[in-house]
């Protein structure tokens, strides 16, 4: 279950987009609805109850020359799936 506070961001002014997973804005690099540099700001808590893996730039639609995740709090108060993720 998601708590409702969650959000990832990819903050930019022309695609911003909230997703309630990892996973979720992974899926979206991958189909191409981001490109270039990928600002991913974790904002709330989130279960990911499926493997978030985000391709290789040129993989599928990915395209995309860097992607960071910024966590709004210590990496020990994240969930263990996401500190790995974050790394």
């Amino acid at each position: 279950m998601v708590p409702a506070t969650s959000e990832w961001k990819r903050p930019t002014a022309e695609t911003n987009a909230d997703y309630a997973t990892l996973k979720e804005a992974f899926d979206a690099i991958n189909a191409g609805t981001h490109t270039g540099v990928i600002n991913i700001g974790v904002c709330g808590d989130t279960t990911e109850t499926l493997p978030a893996v985000l391709n290789a730039s040129g993989v599928g639609a990915a395209n995309y020359t860097l992607v960071l995740i910024n966590a709004n709090r210590s990496e020990n108060g994240l969930p263990a799936r996401l500190r790995q993720a974050v790394r």
